[in-house]
């Protein structure tokens, strides 16, 4: 859980999924006894559209030395 304003770095590997994945959100707001979420407003918050064609992917030998940072 983090708090309010709060920011997360997050890295999510997608090598083997297929499709649209949308990340979703189901805890209640406010948290935890709050009101439940509506699935397709406030319940969605993210969708990354996956390609095909993975020819432009970070190459794996790579992961030790890529570094995500801002």
């Amino acid at each position: 859980m983090l708090i309010p304003f709060s920011r997360m770095e997050v890295a999510i590997d997608f090598s083997d999924a297929v499709g649209n994945v949308i990340m979703r959100n189901n805890a209640n707001t406010i948290y935890p006894v709050g009101a439940p979420v509506d699935p397709n407003l406030d319940g969605q918050i993210m969708m990354f559209i996956l390609s095909v064609n993975r020819e432009n992917a970070i190459d794996p030998t790579l992961t030790n030395t890529y570094k995500m940072g801002f």
